[in-house]
């Protein structure tokens, strides 16, 4: 904890002389109270000033000592990717039933390094727009690599 005395000390009887050459300038009057309640303010906050630091050294310190961030971020990054996995296989479970219902015989499913599903077919046209409409391919992260049964 670095604290500096001399210079809290100096602060506070700077302020101090300010107020009072502010309280002798000022003629009496409404604006000398106002002006008396802002210094007394400012030089409150000079006093409680030290009081402030000690807790802002102690949580910083608190922070940069934790052991355990590089552990909870790992355990995170596992949860992560277990529930990426979890939307992987649902995804593939979609596309597998999708297969079937058409009953497609030429195709594969795998799960791409960037978290794509691939699903290469051979199958016709018409089966290929009626499966693209069952997967809603644009919003579930799934690909198909299409080849047509016809040549």
């Amino acid at each position: 904890m670095v604290f500096d005395m001399t210079s809290w000390i100096v602060s506070v009887c700077g302020i101090a002389l300010l107020s009072v050459l502010v309280d002798v300038i000022l003629p009496d009057g409404k604006m000398q109270k106002y002006v008396q309640v802002v210094v007394g303010i400012v030089l409150t906050f000079a006093l409680l000033s030290p009081i402030s630091r000690i807790f802002a050294e102690k949580y910083s310190s608190n922070i940069s000592t934790d052991n355990n961030f590089a552990e909870d971020t790992f355990l995170q990054q596992e949860f992560f990717d277990g529930i990426e996995a979890q939307k992987n296989l649902a995804r593939i479970r979609q596309v597998e039933q999708a297969i079937s219902s058409l009953a497609i015989a030429n195709a594969s499913v795998s799960v791409q390094p960037n978290g794509y599903v691939l699903v290469q077919v051979r199958c016709s046209r018409q089966n290929l727009y009626v499966l693209q409409s069952a997967l809603s391919v644009v919003e579930s992260k799934i690909m198909i690599l299409w080849s047509n049964t016809n040549g």
